[in-house]
């Protein structure tokens, strides 16, 4: 339905319930959730993984809060503080790797902390209270929003003498540390070093300072209390406010005057991201997830900063899991899930770095390591070697085509080596999916082309490698063979191989005119392979699975020889079609539907004890559940069972694995409120019907979308488009989850 009609329909709505009182749902505000901590027992300030004590940021510096008893901590963390070396998988200390950084603490003499820590997330202020020292105080701690600053400003009641320390960490005892203390420089800082053979061309150094600086104070009795550890002493004045800075300018110095510009600054970014969008479910548990990863995405990831690893920023150790990696299998962009529906597509905008930098080695991993996919790290895919053997049109590899790896590094490497494929052929287009889904929100030319030779020569390869096969109706479909996870061996159509090369055909083709408008060549050939390609694509794989004894078809990992389906329990691959594949929401056959929900449950039948919890579902399964039409209540409740028991109060779900990828499943919170099909909106398209609604989220081809339900009806649907365009809204009376669009609304027909 064209826009003018969505609002006649809109008005009607309106009229329908303006003779009833509505008593509006109030949004929470993020003060609501603020978490407490003692600040003796602060939670884990450092961790293999993310830590569990409150979390600060601004997409680069990050700030973790420690301490005990006897002094107030904070773990400093960059994302950028990567160290060159060996490009192989393992715990050597010559591996590539981000690096730890350095701890700023101040301590009260001989008397103890006796304080509390709040995070406050409207300002993204960590406020300290209560006995600290002498006397009592009132501190704010916040990593400046528009500059890497950590600021600590604050005032006691009492005349006190505080230790103040800065201590770069060493836990790798090969990468050089400076440290200076005195009244004119006060600083640590850490240096990695290039271990990688000499003239090799990948090599780089990286370096990171903390300097401190101090107003209200004065400093005293410098000294080096060992490597990498420097001390001094701050005379703290009653009722005095004080402030320590901590730059990366040892010559830097700051005046009370700046430091109120900055806060203002500060204050004003984290407002307006607040103000993106809002959302309430009625739900204080739901609510409190929600508002802490926006609060988490907005402190560890930013549109100008280095794109987060599995940890984010917030890397505290030299041994960070995994290398802390751009894991391409999903953890990498499952970080991102939520933020384009929420109103804050921005963030992503730097995704794509890693794909760029590193594009010129995954030509050459096309040509030279897919012959060799069948090897990985001493294993041998016999699978995958036979499908190999079947194709010599590949033998060579493929010509002026991307393979991605399963682990890339920073700036253009591999973390875990060039090779280390382990037999998976879709983590490029896992990549190029979540690019296509930036577009349909954002329509952000700029961005298009920014990332087109990612999306060209990711299509480059699929053309080559989908096999073209006859049907038994006369014509052809293209397969998709792929390792639907790690080290699994190809397979024939891996749901989420299919999803994602089917969402970037399909972007592919839809922006083909914009792409030539801005300049870039799209022969007519090519245009006619991305058609052909998106049109004949293989259907998503369906197969039989025994639950209860008795047979049910469902949607399946891959296409099984013998027509039998292999849901995955602990890990939803087989639903990753849904998200980030795109390949279908609220608008799709009865039948298929079925399939889809028939699918989860199939992967709880086939590990009842493990589906809601394994690690990796989190940003997975109960977003693709809600958006395949399984019933909202039961997701919610597996969720916060399973889900929001471990949640930390810092708000990361904390399993002792993952990290900033948990924050991908606030989608599943708006896939309840809003989704999008092929041009058509619904709101509240899988809800409970309890009284809710949200301001603001975004749905595809640039509209803002504010609605609220009450009494089990949607009162108020409002839409603001930011560039024009078509809108065409589902009747919001229609609350029947599957029922079907009005007559002269669908679009004719249907995706399967």
């Amino acid at each position: 339905m064209e826009i003018r009609d969505a609002f006649r329909s809109l008005f009607a709505i309106a009229c329908a319930v303006s003779a009833a009182v509505v008593q509006a749902v109030d949004f929470p505000n993020p003060a609501t959730f603020n978490p407490t901590w003692e600040s003796a027992k602060p939670g884990t300030s450092y961790s293999t993984d993310l830590p569990t004590a409150a979390l600060l940021g601004n997409g680069s510096l990050g700030a973790v809060n420690g301490g005990d008893g006897n002094h107030k901590k904070f773990v400093l963390t960059r994302g950028d503080l990567w160290s060159c070396g060996d490009f192989t998988c393992g715990g050597a200390d010559n591996n590539i790797r981000p690096i730890s950084f350095a701890d700023f603490s101040i301590g009260p003499g001989m008397h103890s902390v006796k304080s509390t820590d709040t995070l406050d997330l409207p300002t993204a202020t960590l406020r300290t209270e209560g006995g600290f020292g002498k006397g009592r105080v009132k501190i704010e701690t916040y990593v400046a929003s528009t500059e890497d600053l950590l600021v600590v400003t604050g005032v006691s009641d009492t005349d006190d003498n505080w230790a103040v320390h800065l201590t770069a960490h060493n836990e790798r005892k090969q990468f050089p540390i400076e440290v200076k203390s005195s009244k004119e420089s006060f600083y640590v800082r850490r240096s990695t070093i290039n271990l990688l053979p000499q003239g090799d061309p990948r090599g780089w150094t990286t370096n990171a300072t903390a300097a401190l600086s101090v107003l209200g104070t004065e400093l005293e009795n410098f000294s080096v209390a060992g490597k990498g550890h420097v001390m001094t002493w701050a005379k703290i004045r009653a009722n005095v406010p004080f402030a320590f800075v901590v730059s990366s300018d040892p010559s830097r110095r700051f005046t009370w005057n700046e430091l109120a510009k900055l806060k203002s600054a500060h204050n004003a970014w984290w407002k307006e991201w607040w103000g993106r969008s809002r959302v309430t479910t009625g739900d204080a548990d739901l609510d409190r997830f929600y508002c802490g990863q926006v609060y988490l995405l907005g402190a560890g990831v930013r549109s100008d900063k280095f794109p987060p690893g599995l940890y984010g920023i917030w890397v505290t150790t030299d041994n960070a899991k995994w290398h802390n990696d751009f894991h391409m299998n999903y953890n990498y962009v499952g970080t991102y899930y939520g933020c384009f529906a929420a109103n804050r597509c921005e963030v992503a905008d730097a995704m794509p770095d890693p794909l760029i930098d590193y594009l010129p080695q995954a030509i050459r991993n096309a040509k030279e390591v897919l012959p060799h996919l069948d090897r990985c790290k001493g294993r041998f895919y016999k699978n995958t070697r036979a499908y190999l053997n079947s194709r010599p049109d590949v033998a060579n590899g493929i010509d002026d085509a991307a393979f991605y790896p399963v682990a890339l590094g920073p700036w253009g490497t591999s973390a875990e080596g060039h090779d280390s494929h382990w037999s998976q052929i879709s983590d490029g287009a896992f990549q190029c999916a979540v690019m296509c889904t930036h577009w349909e929100y954002t329509f952000d030319r700029a961005y298009l082309k920014k990332v087109w030779p990612v999306l060209d020569k990711t299509a480059n390869f699929f053309l080559k490698w989908c096999e073209k096969e006859a049907t038994p109706d006369g014509g052809y479909r293209y397969n998709v063979w792929d390792s639907h996870w790690e080290g699994s061996g190809l397979a024939k159509n891996s749901a989420p191989a299919l999803g994602c090369v089917k969402h970037l055909f399909e972007t592919l083709v839809d922006v083909a005119p914009v792409l030539r408008e801005m300049g870039i060549d799209v022969p007519a050939a090519k245009l006619a392979a991305w058609k052909d390609m998106h049109e004949h694509l293989s259907p998503l794989a369906v197969g039989v699975y025994p639950i209860n004894g008795k047979p049910v078809k469902m949607l399946s990992g891959v296409e099984n020889a013998d027509g039998s389906a292999n849901p995955s329990g602990g890990n939803a691959i087989n639903l990753e079609s849904v998200i980030p594949g795109e390949q279908f929401a609220f608008d799709v056959t009865d039948e298929f539907r079925a399939l889809a929900t028939n699918a989860v449950n199939g992967n709880i039948a086939k590990s009842p004890k493990g589906v809601w919890t394994t690690c990796n579902q989190t940003p997975k399964l109960f977003a693709t559940a809600i958006r395949a039409g399984y019933p909202a209540q039961a997701v919610i409740d597996a969720f916060k069972k399973h889900q929001l028991s471990i949640m930390q109060k810092n708000f990361h779900i904390h399993d002792g694995v993952h990290g900033v990828e948990k924050i991908g499943a606030m989608e599943f919170v708006q896939s309840m409120l809003i989704q999008c099909d092929h041009g058509y909106v619904k709101v509240f398209p899988n809800w409970t019907g309890a009284d809710a609604k949200f301001e603001n989220l975004r749905a595809k081809g640039c509209f803002l979308v504010s609605a609220e339900m009450k009494g089990g009806k949607v009162v108020r649907v409002e839409v603001k488009s930011e560039k024009g365009g078509r809108f065409r809204l589902v009747d919001p009376r229609q609350q029947a989850y599957n029922s079907k669009l009005l007559a002269g609304w669908t679009r004719g027909r249907t995706r399967n």
